[in-house]
């Protein structure tokens, strides 16, 4: 009898020893490769960011990643977000990309520091639910990812074109209505701030105020009129129907609210139809 317990218990040690042990997978790691300044909408509250990953598998078996919680946190900002369903190779990497959308008036310093060029604190912390040997399990929280965000971003212009001018001789007065297409190639919007004086033939004829809101990568017409009592310029009629130069001379502000305002010169030219 005592044989047959040593045997069964020799037996037990072998197949102990045979099954396949249960190992918690280690979680994915991150390294930053990329940034995209997406958009800064002042008009929406959002500052949106595409951040371009390596993620890395340090396990030596295929990692299917399922799920994931992060929570990402830039300057003083901080948004949630989730990485796209995929498999990671063993020992291997694997692209990923993620969008942040951030609330603009909650650290305006944070987005004006950003938009400027200065590096900025980074810090992804994940929850991810990865499957490994037939089980599933949620892994973290933990760093996913800790480093510094830097743009090259260089504030331009938007483009101002007059596209077509028009004229109205009515009640004592010459009505003259310019029509403006403003370009705005950046994804940044603002609002536009600004007045021209206008002149014909060189002769300064009043100034017109330039007020836009101006969206991201958007275009917007706007028209402005501009009316002259006709005793005030004598011949003004005359010159107004030979083709006489036209042109808008001013200065436009560009203004993201809390987070920077820059100014530049404004000259428009052409001739009257």
């Amino acid at each position: 009898m005592r044989r047959w317990k040593i045997g069964l218990g020799l037996l037990a040690l072998v197949l102990a020893a045979c099954a396949p042990r249960l190992v918690t997978p280690q979680p994915p790691k991150a390294e930053l490769t990329g940034v995209e300044l997406v958009r800064v909408d002042p008009f929406a509250d959002v500052l949106e960011l595409r951040l371009d990953l390596a993620l890395k598998n340090p396990n030596a078996f295929d990692l299917p990643l399922l799920d994931s919680e992060l929570t990402v946190k830039l300057g003083a900002l901080e948004a949630r977000a989730r990485l796209p369903r995929m498999t990671l190779p063993a020992g291997g990497e694997a692209p990923a990309s993620i969008r942040v959308t951030l609330p603009l008036s909650r650290a305006p310093d944070t987005a004006r520091r950003l938009i400027n060029g200065e590096a900025l604190p980074l810090t992804i912390t994940a929850r991810v639910r990865v499957e490994a040997m037939g089980m599933r399990f949620w892994l973290g929280p933990y760093v996913l990812l800790r480093d510094r965000v830097q743009l090259s971003f260089r504030l331009t212009p938007p483009r101002i074109a007059l596209q077509g001018v028009e004229l109205n001789l009515s009640g004592g007065e010459l009505a003259l209505t310019l029509v403006l297409r403003v370009d705005n190639d950046l994804p940044v919007g603002f609002l536009l701030d600004g007045a021209g004086q206008v002149e014909l033939a060189g002769e300064p004829l009043g100034t017109l105020p330039l007020e836009l809101r101006l969206p991201p990568r958007g275009s917007e017409l706007s028209r402005l009129t501009l009316r002259v009592p006709l005793y005030r310029i004598p011949g003004i009629v005359a010159r107004a129907r030979s083709g006489a130069p036209l042109a808008l001379r001013g200065r436009i502000t560009l203004a993201l609210p809390g987070v920077l305002s820059r100014s530049f010169a404004l000259e428009l030219t052409g001739r009257l139809p």
